[in-house]
C-alpha cells in the first residue's frame, strides 16, 4: 500500500506543477515559460515518482497543451499591427467584389430572361396567303391601348438676358420710387413755406389795414352770409394781371406788392391774398390753403422691354397715331386760341394754366368745408376745381393757420377708389407715416365733421365696373381678393351684386382669422371641440431634429366668434402661475394673473432670488429682427405676487442707492489713480532733468 500512496502524492504534485507553469505563461513570461515547459517534460520523463506509462502519456499531453499556448503568445507578440489604410483598402476590395458578383448575377438573370423570351417565339410559315382573310370587326369597334413612356418636362431654363433685364428694371423702379418720395417731401415743404408767408406779421398787418375799414364788426364764427359778402367785396377790389415771375423773386415781397396795388400776378397769389385778408380779420376762422401736388411719376419711362412687350408697344402706337390724326384737325383752332404773345394787352388773362392752389373755409353754421377759387369764381364746386386743376389729381393736401396738414384728395379726385389711382400713388403706409408728423394729435370739430363727410361720400359710391377696382376697396370685396387669413362671415352672407357671374360682398363681412396659438396674443382662447373655419398652409418651419424646413403643413384658423375671452389664472401660496416655459404670457393687460402685479424694474429678478421671492419674466410679444434665426419672444418686466410688491420695490431702491455709491467710489478711485500717475510722471521728469542737466 505504501507505493500507491507515493504514486498519488507524486501525481498531485505533477498536476500542481503543470498548473503553475501554465499560469506563468498567462502572466506574460512567454520565452522563459516555453523553455521551462520543455525542460519540465524531459525531467518528468525520467522522474522517480512516475512508474506507469499511462502517467507519462498524461504528462506528455499536458506539455503539448502548454506548447500550443506558448506558440499563440509568440504569434501575438511578433505579428506587426495593420495600419488603417490597409484595413480600409481591404474593405473597399470586399465591397467592389460584392458589386462585381451582383452585376454578374444580374447579367446571368438577364441572359436567362432573354432565353426565356426566345423560347416564347413561335415559327410561322412564310407561304401564308392573306387574300381570302376576312376578319369579323365588331360594331362597337376595336380599342387599342398602348402604354407609352412618361416624358418628364425639363424645368424652364433661366435666360441670362431676361435675368439681367429684370434686375435692371427692378433697380430703376426702386430709384423712381425714391424720386417720387423725395418730390412729395419737397412739395410738402413748399406748402408749409407758403403758409408761413401768409401768416407773416408784415403781410397780416397790411391785410388788416385794408380790411378793417370795410368790415369793422364781424362775428367770431364764420357763416355763409358773411362769407358771400366778403367774396363779393374781394372780387370787386382785387384782380389778376398775368406776369411771369422770376425764380429768384421773394414771394413775401411779391405778396406785399400785390396787396398794395390790389393786383395779383396769377391765380395762386390771388387765393393766398384772400386767405391772408380773412385770417387778419379774425384768427378764429378755419381757413386752409389747398395744394394739388404734382410729384415725379412713380413709374419709370426707360424700362428695358422684352420682345413681346416691344411688339405690343408698336401695335398700340400705330393705333394711337391713327386716333391723333383724326383729332389734329379739331385741336388746331383751340391751340391757336391758347397761344398768346408777350405783346398782348395787360387786361387779358391767361386761362390755360392749371390750378394748383385754392382755399377752403369751414362754415360752422352748416358744419361743412367749402372750397373757394377766387380766380374762376368757384364757390363749393369741387368738381369744377378738379377740372381746372391737374389732369390726374393724385395728392391734394390742405394746411390750416396752425400749420397742421390733412389730405383731402377724396373731395376732389373722381377716381380715388379705382385701381389706376392706386397705381399712381406710393405705399399708403409710408404716406400716412409721413403725414402723421404734420397732423394734429387730437382732431378738432371741423376735422371730425370732415371725416363724416368722407364716410358719406364712400357710402354713396356705386359698384365698380372693373374687377381690378374691387381689390382693397373700402366697401366691396370679391372672394378672389381675400387674403390668406381672411374669411367672409357669416358664410351665407347675401351678395350685394354680381360682376361677371362673381358675387360681390360687403367689406363689413370680411373678418380676420387666426390660429389656435395666435389667438391668446389677443387675450382670447378658442373653444374646445371647435371646428376650424378655414384650413390654410402654414409658413415654413424649421425642424431641428430633421434639420429641414417643413413646408405645406396644414394650419387650422378660427374666427373671433369661435373664441372666448382669456381667463387669467390665480396666484396661490405666493407662487406666480407660469406657462410651460417658466414665463408669464402678458400680451394684453387683461392677461395679468389674479393676485399679481407687473413691475418694469431692471434687475428685479436677481433681488427677488436673494430674498427668495417668486418672480417670473413677462412675455409681451414676439419679434423677428434676427432674420434667419426665426421668431423669438420679447421679455419686458416681471410679474410678482401682490403681497411682495412693496418689499421688492424698497429692496430695488436700496440696491440702486448702493450701486450709485459704488459707481461714485469707482469714479473717485479712477480720478485719484490718474492724478497719481500724472504726479509720478512729473517727478520722474524733474529727476531726469536734474540728473542729466537737460533743459528744453
Amino acid at each position: 500500500m505504501a507505493p500507491k500512496k507515493s504514486y498519488t502524492r507524486s501525481k498531485t504534485k505533477s498536476k500542481e506543477s503543470s498548473i503553475t507553469s501554465s499560469n506563468q505563461t498567462n502572466t506574460g513570461l512567454r520565452r522563459s515559460s516555453r523553455t521551462s515547459s520543455k525542460s519540465l517534460t524531459k525531467s518528468t520523463a525520467k522522474s522517480v515518482y512516475f512508474d506507469d506509462e499511462s502517467d507519462v502519456e498524461d504528462m506528455d499531453a499536458i506539455s503539448d497543451i502548454i506548447d500550443d499556448v506558448d506558440d499563440e503568445y509568440d504569434e501575438q507578440e511578433f505579428t506587426p499591427k495593420k495600419s488603417k489604410r490597409e484595413t480600409k483598402r481591404k474593405r473597399n476590395v470586399k465591397k467592389n467584389s460584392k458589386r462585381v458578383v451582383k452585376t454578374a448575377i444580374n447579367s446571368q438573370e438577364d441572359n436567362s430572361d432573354s432565353d426565356d423570351n426566345a423560347d416564347d417565339w413561335e415559327e410561322v410559315k412564310d407561304d401564308i396567303c392573306l387574300d381570302d382573310y376576312n376578319p369579323e370587326i365588331p360594331s362597337e369597334g376595336v380599342e387599342i391601348t398602348i402604354n407609352g413612356v412618361e416624358v418628364k418636362k425639363n424645368k424652364k431654363s433661366i435666360d441670362i438676358n431676361t435675368l439681367i433685364r429684370q434686375r435692371i428694371n427692378g433697380f430703376k423702379r426702386r430709384l423712381q420710387a425714391m424720386k417720387h418720395k423725395t418730390s412729395l417731401v419737397c412739395l410738402i415743404a413748399r406748402i408749409v413755406y407758403l403758409n408761413n408767408v401768409i401768416n407773416d406779421e408784415l403781410i397780416q398787418a397790411i391785410s388788416l389795414s385794408i380790411v378793417v375799414n370795410q368790415f369793422k364788426s364781424c362775428s367770431q364764427k364764420l357763416n355763409s352770409k358773411f362769407l358771400n359778402q366778403f367774396i363779393d367785396w374781394f372780387s370787386k377790389n382785387f384782380s389778376v394781371k398775368y406776369k411771369k415771375c422770376d425764380i429768384n423773386d421773394n414771394i413775401k415781397d411779391i405778396l406785399c406788392q400785390c396787396l398794395e396795388q390790389r393786383v395779383a400776378q396769377n391765380s395762386s397769389q390771388l387765393n393766398m391774398i384772400f386767405i391772408a385778408l380773412l385770417r387778419s380779420l379774425c384768427q378764429n376762422y378755419n381757413l386752409r390753403l389747398c395744394y394739388a401736388l404734382n410729384p415725379v411719376d412713380i413709374k419709370p419711362d426707360d424700362l428695358i422691354l422684352s420682345e413681346n412687350q416691344m411688339k405690343l408697344k408698336k401695335s398700340s402706337n400705330c393705333q394711337s397715331l391713327d386716333e391723333l390724326k383724326e383729332k389734329t384737325k379739331t385741336k388746331t383752332k383751340s391751340k391757336k386760341r391758347k397761344v398768346e404773345d408777350n405783346d398782348c394787352n395787360d387786361n387779358e388773362m391767361v386761362t390755360n394754366l392749371s390750378l394748383d392752389l385754392w382755399c377752403e373755409a369751414y362754415v360752422e353754421s352748416e358744419r361743412k368745408w367749402i372750397c373757394l377759387d377766387l380766380f374762376n369764381n368757384f364757390v363749393d364746386k369741387p368738381t369744377d376745381i378738379s377740372s381746372k386743376s391737374l389732369s390726374q389729381l393724385t395728392y391734394v393736401i390742405a394746411i390750416d393757420s396752425d400749420g397742421y396738414l390733412r389730405e383731402v384728395t377724396q373731395r376732389y379726385s373722381s377716381d380715388w377708389m379705382s385701381a389706376n389711382y392706386k397705381r399712381r400713388r406710393i405705399d399708403d403706409n409710408w404716406w400716412s407715416q409721413t403725414l402723421l408728423f404734420f397732423e394734429r394729435k387730437t382732431k378738432s370739430c371741423a376735422e371730425k365733421s370732415e371725416d363724416l363727410e368722407f364716410k358719406e361720400m364712400t357710402s354713396t359710391t356705386p359698384l365698380p365696373t372693373k374687377v381690378s377696382d374691387f381689390k382693397n376697396h373700402p366697401l366691396y370685396v370679391l372672394k378672389r381678393d381675400l387674403l390668406k387669413f381672411q374669411g367672409i362671415y357669416p358664410s351665407d352672407a347675401p351678395p350685394l351684386g354680381f360682376i361677371k357671374d362673381e358675387a360681390v360682398y360687403a367689406r363689413e363681412c370680411v373678418h380676420l382669422l387666426r390660429s389656435r396659438d395666435s389667438w391668446p396674443r389677443n387675450a382670447r382662447t378658442v373653444r374646445t371641440n371647435e371646428t376650424p373655419y378655414k384650413i390654410v398652409t402654414s409658413r415654413p418651419k424649421w425642424d431641428k431634429y430633421a434639420k429641414v424646413f417643413r413646408k405645406d403643413l396644414p394650419l387650422e384658423v378660427f374666427g373671433e366668434w369661435q373664441t372666448d375671452p382669456y381667463t387669467p389664472p390665480e396666484a396661490k401660496d405666493g407662487l406666480v402661475p407660469r406657462n410651460s416655459f417658466g414665463n408669464v404670457d402678458l400680451f394684453q393687460p387683461s392677461m395679468l394673473p389674479k393676485g399679481c402685479v407687473y413691475l418694469q424694474l431692471p434687475g428685479l429678478l436677481r433681488i427677488a432670488n436673494k430674498l427668495k421671492i417668486d418672480c417670473a419674466q413677462a412675455i409681451v410679444g414676439f419679434d423677428n429682427n434676427l432674420g434667419c434665426q426665426g421668431v423669438h419672444p420679447k421679455m419686458d418686466g416681471y410679474v410678482v405676487c401682490q403681497e411682495f410688491k412693496d418689499i421688492l420695490i424698497d429692496a430695488w431702491d436700496e440696491e440702486q442707492d448702493i450701486s450709485r455709491k459704488r459707481e461714485i467710489k469707482k469714479k473717485e478711485k479712477r480720478v485719484y489713480d490718474n492724478w497719481k500717475k500724472l504726479i509720478k510722471g512729473l517727478l520722474i521728469r524733474e529727476n531726469v532733468k536734474q540728473k542729466f542737466k537737460y533743459n528744453e
